[in-house]
């Protein structure tokens, strides 16, 4: 075996949980642009994504497509560069009724890529 082909040294506990629980971790964002206005778009944490599931079901429990979009587009959608959410839970009927392929599927898909990316990202190291 070469050099170059030589086994790193096993991690310690230390180091795994510096490399994972010691780090800060910025959302992935992307942004949407509808009717002139600027949405940003941000990766949601793993309990926002849970309730974004959580909110895809309808009063039977049955999964909604519908539902997910709106759920994502209230949890996921910031006035850019701020803490701030565009969208409130009582906005839910509203985001409901808006056209298909309108704005709150543009950002789901938006959090979906998201979603997919970092997971491939994560994948990858």
């Amino acid at each position: 075996m070469s050099e170059q082909e030589a086994v790193k040294p096993a991690a310690t506990r230390d180091d795994l949980r510096k490399a994972t629980l010691g780090t800060t971790h910025a959302p992935k964002k992307d942004s949407v642009e509808f009717n002139g206005a600027d949405l940003e778009v941000r990766l949601p944490s793993i309990t926002v994504r849970d309730e974004i599931s959580d909110s895809a079901k309808d009063k039977d429990g049955k999964w909604r497509q519908a539902r997910w979009n709106a759920s994502a587009a209230i949890h996921c959608t910031f006035i850019p560069g701020t803490t701030q959410k565009v969208f409130e839970p009582s906005d839910l009927p509203v985001l409901l009724e808006v056209p298909a392929g309108s704005y709150v599927d543009q950002i789901a898909m938006k959090v979906q890529a998201l979603l997919f990316s970092a997971a491939d990202a994560d994948s990858k190291k």
